[in-house]
């Protein structure tokens, strides 16, 4: 019943993304660059296939470790936010630098470690919110930092620590939330920017 349970968190976690990054396509055109839109939720998409390709590797069970598909999972997700994040950026030069960090987050899981990878993606996620919120100022855009950062992490940190995998549960449905953000602001942003 568990296995179960956790398959369908992951299962939602990829279908979702996908799903939002098909129904993107020439639907946000008030949207700076709007053809980054859909392979931002795409990317988010194949981040999650990647997670669960991976935890066939470790019978299901969340191991904090480093091989191929955890390495896609990162990079998929470093691409997935930076193409959301440039989606609304007019200046190249912002758009060059924010496509350089998802690279280095990209390059540094095999250089260095994941944690360095991790440390870029913190900064991804930071020019993320500072871009997005400068240009919907919507309120409901709080939800990512809660869900796609604060409780995602609060829930791999007590997974990890613990190793009970409930947590493990949480942490799908709570990207997807985040996911649902992305999407339902730039829906809104419709009525607000044409």
């Amino acid at each position: 019943m568990f296995f179960s349970i956790l398959l369908l968190a992951h299962i939602q976690a990829a279908a979702v993304p996908i799903i939002l990054g098909i129904k993107s396509i020439n639907k946000f055109k008030h949207i700076v660059k709007d053809k980054f839109i859909p392979f931002g939720f795409i990317f988010l998409g194949l981040a999650s296939i990647s997670e669960m390709i991976d935890h066939t590797q470790t019978s299901w069970i969340y191991v904090d470790h480093s091989s191929l598909f955890n390495w896609l999972f990162y990079s998929f997700l470093s691409l997935g936010l930076t193409c959301l994040s440039i989606s609304v950026i007019k200046n190249k030069f912002i758009q060059i630098i924010n496509f350089c960090i998802s690279l280095c987050s990209i390059i540094s899981y095999f250089l260095f470690d994941k944690t360095i990878a991790l440390l870029f993606q913190v900064i991804i996620s930071i020019f993320l919110i500072i871009n997005w919120q400068r240009v919907f100022k919507d309120w409901l855009f709080i939800l990512y930092p809660i869900f796609g950062i604060f409780f995602t992490t609060l829930f791999g940190t007590t997974l990890s620590i613990s190793g009970d995998q409930f947590w493990h549960v949480l942490i799908g449905p709570s990207g997807t939330i985040s996911v649902l953000t992305f999407y339902l602001v730039l829906k809104r942003s419709g009525k607000k920017l044409t």
